[in-house]
């Protein structure tokens, strides 16, 4: 576990930032970090570049998906701590791929494109 001290009176300590990856599915982003134990995180996605999550805990697990979303450009921001003592948000731009049905997809057979 890591972390990084913070100058505020009594000395509290918050967790440095964690290494994070996404996977993307249809509709769904799944976001993975390093696991601290006895921390919370709460997380939003939106199209906004630095904006703030609430001060409530979303999960204490190391993973996260969010449901219903649209292709594009958006952006992923965590807080994350112990008891009432929070982290700065970290901000994360992602670009979530088109996925395309089978009617839209291109079939080519030689040099034949339908």
């Amino acid at each position: 576990m890591v972390f990084l001290a913070v100058g505020m009176a009594g000395g509290s300590s918050v967790l440095a930032r964690p290494e994070v990856t996404f996977k993307y599915g249809p509709g769904t982003v799944h976001m993975f970090w390093e696991n601290f134990s006895n921390t919370g995180f709460s997380l939003s996605l939106n199209d906004y570049g630095y904006s703030k999550p609430d001060s409530l805990v979303d999960t204490y697990n190391d993973f996260y998906t969010f449901t219903n979303v649209s292709p594009g450009r958006h952006y992923v921001h965590m807080k994350y701590g112990i008891g009432k003592f929070w982290s700065e948000p970290e901000h994360w731009e992602i670009n979530v791929p088109e996925v395309l049905g089978a009617s839209k997809q291109r079939r080519c057979f030689w040099f034949f494109c339908w």
